[in-house]
């Protein structure tokens, strides 16, 4: 799977849950676009669309789960704009 695709599953989940900016999902509940193996991630490009989607601001890193910014949301409107 690569990086784009890797982070688009991500960002999804929130949107598959009908869920909005400052929403928290817990890492269990990613099904199959974060696949957990012995206490972490399977996949190198997951764990690197992840970091990426942290580091650019998408998603805040909580310490059970992930939580939707603006940014993110923007994101997966297709906004452009959202980086």
């Amino acid at each position: 799977m690569n990086l784009a695709v890797a982070a688009h599953k991500i960002l999804d989940v929130f949107r598959l849950k009908g869920l909005a900016v400052n929403d928290f999902i817990h890492f269990a509940e990613f099904g199959e676009a974060i696949v957990w193996e012995e206490g972490g991630i399977q996949d190198e490009n997951v764990r690197k669309a992840l970091d990426t989607l942290i580091r650019e601001g998408h998603l805040l890193e909580m310490c059970s789960g992930l939580r939707l910014t603006g940014k993110g949301l923007q994101a997966l409107d297709g906004d452009p704009d959202s980086g």
